[in-house]
């Protein structure tokens, strides 16, 4: 309930300006350029996009995307949430609540089963029931180490501006990985735009995004996406930055020739990839693994709006016949027991009246839901527990996955 003055309502097209306006400076950045606008406006759904008004004044915003996101054994529809932003100065007020509950309406009536997010602080969406399902790495490797791949000549093309590339080979290929790995969005044509615009070069200007592709005798097996950061010492020794957005491989020999070139780039004297798996083969190929440097941090939550839909869109590491009890204090009509009926080729989950073999929080389950956060790592906190005995370890393993989820789209 927003006090009387507040008015909640879908954002028009021609306030996406004032929207893009208000969530920067609540997150303390600047005012857009005009291409920056653009871009939000090629990602922004107005029906779905909410705007808090005072009168006149624009002070609370929050985007749902309609989004297509790997989960264990297939895809499922997702409403994933961002830009949540409330003026400094009407916090403590109901706005971010009265806005999360109509998105989560909305992403309900949409038939969407589960919800995601990226927090900008972690500590406020475990209350709206989302749970931390997934993590990336933000890997720092000095030096130039190489990998076992150096490349024969003809096996790498490189595109300078990869904007300019044909986008074909790398829709495949990522599409490929996409759909082994939980966590991961489909990319439309114009998220694929925007990946491969210039990128900040750390100097106050851009840089053009270079395309790496490994061809093996008939056909491209993999590609890298970095930029460069050159800079110099004082001495005029180069130490710049070679960062990675992303490498995605279909064979051995793809992957070590393709981290060997990142890892070789002239005149840089470092290696970063912000934002990758936390499993990334890529260490593998490294003559020293100890060189690479990891920083794990959370990357998508995740929420079930619709627990039975959201439990049937997935596949299971094993067979499972468990009864679920799901405590969900926001969403009651979420909430009670269900038999979930899964193994490696699907799963039915529906109602029941039978007796409970574990209770669980709807937090706890979205947590889980990707195979990444081990439901056994929930055994000694509030909301989980056993009510027949030796029924956790079961069902943590049948919700495992065999790779990390990650995103590495913040959407």
């Amino acid at each position: 309930m927003l006090p009387d003055r507040l008015v909640m309502r879908p954002m028009t097209a021609s306030e996406v300006p004032a929207f893009a306006d208000r969530v920067e400076r609540t997150f303390g950045g600047s005012r857009l350029s005009e291409g920056e606008i653009v871009n939000r406006r090629g990602v922004l759904e107005p029906p779905r996009t909410l705007v808090v008004f005072d009168e006149e004044e624009l002070v609370a915003t929050l985007a749902v995307h309609s989004l297509t996101m790997a989960v264990p054994g297939g895809e499922a529809a997702v409403g994933g949430v961002n830009h949540v932003a409330v003026r400094a100065d009407y916090r403590r007020r109901g706005l971010m609540t009265s806005m999360m509950m109509a998105a989560m309406r909305d992403i309900r009536d949409r038939g969407e089963a589960v919800s995601a997010l990226w927090p900008s602080e972690a500590g406020i969406y475990a209350r709206f029931g989302y749970g931390l399902a997934s993590r990336h790495a933000s890997l720092l490797i000095d030096g130039q180490p190489g990998t076992a791949g150096s490349p024969s000549p003809g096996e790498i093309r490189l595109i300078p501006d990869a904007s300019a590339a044909d986008t074909a080979p790398l829709e495949a290929l990522y599409r490929s990985w996409h759909l082994t790995r939980p966590g991961s969005i489909a990319r439309s044509a114009e998220r694929w735009r925007q990946r491969l615009l210039p990128r900040d070069d750390g100097h106050g200007g851009t840089t053009d995004v270079v395309c790496l592709l490994h061809r093996d005798a008939e056909q491209f097996d993999g590609y890298a996406l970095y930029t460069a950061r050159p800079q110099w010492s004082q001495g005029l020794l180069p130490k710049g930055t070679t960062v990675v957005l992303e490498v995605c491989a279909q064979t051995s020999r793809a992957l070590a020739v393709l981290w060997n070139h990142l890892l070789s780039v002239d005149m840089m004297a470092r290696t970063v990839a912000p934002m990758i798996p936390e499993d990334d083969p890529g260490i593998w190929t490294l003559r020293d693994p100890r060189q690479w440097q990891v920083r794990l941090t959370d990357n998508v939550w995740i929420r079930l709006i619709d627990v039975p839909a959201a439990l049937r869109a997935r596949t299971y590491a094993r067979d499972l016949d468990v009864v679920l009890d799901v405590r969900d204090d926001l969403l009651p009509d979420n909430a009670g027991r269900y038999r979930l009926s899964a193994g490696a080729t699907g799963a039915s989950c529906d109602p029941t009246t039978a007796p409970a073999d574990l209770k669980l929080t709807a937090a706890q389950l979205g947590a889980c839901y990707l195979g990444g956060t081990s439901l056994a790592s929930f055994a000694l906190t509030d909301g989980l527990e056993e009510k027949r005995r030796g029924v956790l370890p079961a069902v943590a393993a049948a919700l495992s996955a065999p790779l990390a989820p990650c995103c590495i789209d913040p959407f």
